[in-house]
């Protein structure tokens, strides 16, 4: 009874996820020649995501393999990451998985990894001078194109503004800084486990 009631949980859990994905790919009569490989580039994102949670034979992941498997994949030694061992829930692994996978993706047609020459820092520390410990994440772009605001907002930067900080119940931030994107999170640890 606990291991069906954890499985249908995990399932609707997954399928909120993939429901919002396909709503916000394909909104407001998007083109099915762009919105079609976009939606199933992020299906695959969230599948390897999946694929690290079931390898680990355990309810969560790390951080640092979760980002490796899904932003190196794209990036090829671009990408240096930096931080602590921490462990994710299989909800804030997914959620962070379509996060990485939006960023990455976004940098390498728009920012630092669509030339040869930018690099990606994926930094990460937790923070205990507060009442209570905090993840703080940030992405940051250097060596690319110069970065202007664009003038609309797509997918990506919606979902890693709202539903990701949402999703894992922390603060998040995309500050387009003329010398490479900067994205950051901010999450309390203890949403960190919470399935």
């Amino acid at each position: 009874m606990l291991l069906r009631n954890e499985l249908a949980h995990r399932i609707k859990n997954i399928l909120a996820l993939v429901q919002a994905v396909a709503s916000q790919t394909l909104k407001d009569g998007a083109d099915m020649a762009v919105a079609k490989p976009a939606f199933l580039s992020r299906l695959a994102a969230l599948s390897r995501g999946h694929d690290i949670l079931i390898n680990s034979q355990h309810n969560s992941t790390q951080l640092r393999e979760l980002a490796v498997a899904v932003a190196a994949e794209q990036a090829a030694g671009r990408v240096v990451f930096d931080g602590p061992d921490i462990n994710l829930s299989a909800k804030c692994a997914l959620a962070l998985t379509l996060a990485f996978h939006e960023l990455a993706t976004n940098a390498l047609k728009y920012g630092a990894l669509s030339n040869d020459k930018g690099m990606v820092s994926l930094s990460w520390k937790i923070r205990s001078e507060w009442a209570q410990p905090t993840l703080d994440l940030v992405w940051a772009e250097s060596g690319g194109p110069n970065v202007s605001l664009p003038s609309r907002r797509g997918f990506g930067s919606r979902m890693i503004e709202k539903a990701l900080s949402s999703y894992v119940g922390g603060t998040s931030r995309v500050d387009f800084n003329p010398d490479g994107l900067v994205f950051s999170l901010s999450v309390p640890t203890s949403n960190l486990a919470e399935f």
